[in-house]
C-alpha cells in the first residue's frame, strides 16, 4: 500500500447538470433551453444520497483550494482516473 491509497476521496471526473434560466420576457410557454452540460476533474470526497463533493486539491495536500457541493440528482456520471 502507497501513501496515496489511505487518503480518502478518489481522483474522478464528474458529469453534471447546471440549472439554466431564462430571464428575459418569453412569448412562448415553453422557451428552448436546456440544462448546461458541466464536466468537474477533482477529488470526490464525500459522495451520499444527497451530494457529490469535489475539491480541486486533495485535503491531505492543501487544507484550502476550491470545492463543489453536486446535488445527487444533477449528476450524470461518475469517472474514477487512475492514478500513478
Amino acid at each position: 500500500m502507497t501513501a496515496r491509497d489511505d487518503r480518502p476521496g478518489y481522483l474522478a471526473i464528474v458529469e453534471w447538470d447546471d440549472i439554466v434560466s431564462h430571464a428575459g420576457w418569453c412569448d412562448e410557454w415553453e422557451p428552448d433551453i436546456e440544462p448546461a452540460r458541466c464536466i468537474d476533474v477533482g477529488w470526490v470526497i464525500e459522495r451520499d444520497g444527497y451530494i457529490v463533493l469535489v475539491r480541486s486539491l486533495h485535503p491531505a495536500e492543501s487544507a484550502s483550494g476550491d470545492a463543489a457541493a453536486l446535488p445527487r440528482g444533477c449528476v450524470r456520471d461518475i469517472r474514477r482516473v487512475a492514478e500513478d
